[in-house]
């Protein structure tokens, strides 16, 4: 990667014209709703095993919120990877395909986001939970600790993991790209 450096303020007004990244943004909604789908029904097994297969009856809310939530958080996290993946690139930094998985995790200001969104996300879906709660019993003591915790947790989780996977994605666009559009006779120099 140290070949092109010299070159790389020539390449950063061709990345304004990248063409895959547009398509790579028209793919967010698609692998977000898959996602979605594939985590809710994970956390709609585990959070209401027994009204699925038992006598209990089928909490709707929790129901919407554990398809929602994901959809949500991975569509704001994969728009976030790619911004992020996009400004790096157009700033001068060289985005390293060897780079290590959690080294982008933790790195490219993913934590900071990460965390912001799931603490939003976790504090609106708390306030629903809450709010229906008091609505249907009256009091709010009897709140799912569990749940709660969950609607904080996994948002963080998904935030983290769908940012650094377009983030990855991303920069290995822009670095095909960058290789693709450097000379042959530049790189041997």
């Amino acid at each position: 990667m140290k070949e092109i450096t010299k070159y790389y303020s020539y390449r950063i007004t061709k990345l304004e014209v990248l063409p895959e990244l547009s398509q790579l943004n028209n793919g967010v909604f698609a692998r977000s709703m898959i996602l979605a789908l594939i985590i809710g029904s994970v956390l709609t097994l585990v959070n209401q095993f027994n009204a699925l297969f038992g006598s209990y009856s089928l909490d709707i809310l929790p129901l919407i919120l554990v398809y929602i939530t994901p959809f949500i958080v991975i569509t704001i996290s994969q728009f976030t990877g790619i911004r992020q993946a996009w400004t790096d690139g157009k700033e001068g930094y060289i985005p390293m395909i060897q780079e290590h998985f959690v080294s982008t995790a933790l790195s490219h200001r993913i934590p900071t986001r990460a965390v912001t969104i799931g603490l939003i996300i976790g504090v609106i879906n708390s306030i629903i939970i809450l709010i229906v709660l008091f609505l249907g019993t009256g009091a709010i003591g009897s709140a799912p600790i569990a749940f709660l915790g969950q609607t904080f947790a996994l948002p963080i989780l998904f935030g983290f993991l769908s940012q650094s996977i377009a983030y990855r994605r991303t920069s290995k666009l822009i670095v095909e790209y960058m290789l693709s559009e450097t000379p042959k006779e530049s790189l041997s120099e």
